[in-house]
């Protein structure tokens, strides 16, 4: 007896499923795609668009265009969810049925902005329920090589050559929580914002990250608490550019207070420490971003600062490479950062399926 098979949803795509999503595509009615750039390791990032072939005619009759909607993600290397948020929303296209087709819009999708930081964390990814494999397999750029508006990266330059062909009227950046308890929203604004209404959080993180008073900020907000958001900044009322979702992987299942202020004595601290150590001889460009995050977090520490715990999961990766070159004083960090990370953690949320 042949048994029904469902699809496995719960997963993030691959680099190598997304392209191929894209690939299919170019066989429909509709779509068309062409290269706008490549990353730094010199692949390739696709533009995509879809025009319902039904509404040519009515173009023509039509002395507006239709509005476009610009969506991409991948931008921040471990949030993946919109690789699944895009194959949901091209399998709607395809279906001539749809309600999707009342909104008369053209559609863009960019595959990847950030494909070779996003290959870097798909080991995680068909397990996003696991912190301990998000633990071992993230990796995130070092704020200052974050994919910002106008950051000097080849990214950067293939955004910016979508939206000249685009010219988009809407800006969708699919950002999310795919691996911790979160919610808030991010905005990009098109008109600089007076460093001195940022919030002491926000000051902090920007030491690291290049910022200038002529920079298009990207602002915080999550769920607007004072500490952690830069909300302050909006009394400028400044023109909103892009609005950046924070959609949230798990749900939370009971309240517990993340803030905490770690004593220089607790064990976290001493093995971060440790950390900074070992990764000071050591001069691998690929351990940046974990000298980035550890460098980061001991400032915290040492300005009695609320202690993140996402954070710490970030320096994981650094940490597998180490071990795997046979550092013993690795492994011992690990065992030490995991455990708090799951004691904090533990019980107080359930993943949510990536389908939903």
């Amino acid at each position: 007896m042949n048994l029904l098979k469902i699809p496995v949803l719960n997963k993030y795509l691959t680099l190598q499923e997304i392209k191929e999503l894209f690939a299919n595509c170019k066989q429909e009615d509709g779509f068309s795609s062409q290269i706008v750039g490549y990353s730094y390791q010199k692949r390739p990032i696709e533009l995509m668009k879809y025009a319902n072939p039904g509404n040519k005619d009515k173009n023509k009759q039509n002395e507006n265009p239709r509005p476009r909607i610009l969506l991409y993600g991948g931008e921040d290397a471990t949030e993946p969810v919109f690789s699944q948020t895009i194959k949901l929303i091209i399998e709607d296209l395809k279906n001539p049925e749809s309600k999707i087709h009342s909104f008369a819009c053209d559609w863009y999708f960019i595959d990847c902005i950030n494909p070779d930081g996003y290959l870097l964390n798909e080991k995680w990814f068909c397990q996003p329920g696991d912190i301990s494999k998000f633990f071992e397999n993230s990796w995130e750029d070092e704020h200052t090589q974050m994919i910002f508006m106008n950051a000097n990266r080849p990214e950067v330059e293939a955004l910016h050559q979508a939206f000249e062909i685009c010219k988009p009227d809407f800006i969708f950046n699919m950002h999310d929580e795919s691996h911790f308890p979160a919610d808030g929203y991010k905005m990009a604004l098109s008109e600089p914002v007076d460093m001195k209404k940022l919030s002491p959080h926000f000051k902090r993180v920007s030491a690291n990250m290049d910022l200038s008073e002529n920079e298009l900020i990207i602002m915080d907000s999550y769920g607007k608490e004072k500490f952690f958001s830069t909300y302050p900044a909006f009394n400028q009322k400044p023109k909103t550019f892009i609005f950046l979702n924070e959609a949230c992987g798990y749900k939370r299942m009971k309240k517990f207070d993340e803030s905490e202020i770690l004593d220089k004595e607790h064990p976290v601290s001493i093995h971060l420490k440790m950390y900074q150590k070992i990764l000071d001889n050591h001069d691998n460009e690929f351990l940046n971003s974990a000298r980035f995050h550890v460098k980061t977090l001991l400032r915290s520490l040492e300005n009695s600062e609320d202690f993140n715990a996402k954070m710490l999961c970030l320096t994981g990766y650094g940490l597998e490479y180490l071990i795997k070159e046979g550092n013993e004083e690795g492994t011992k960090i690990k065992e030490v950062f995991l455990n708090y990370i799951l004691n904090k953690y533990e019980d107080s949320y359930k993943p949510i399926e990536v389908s939903k």
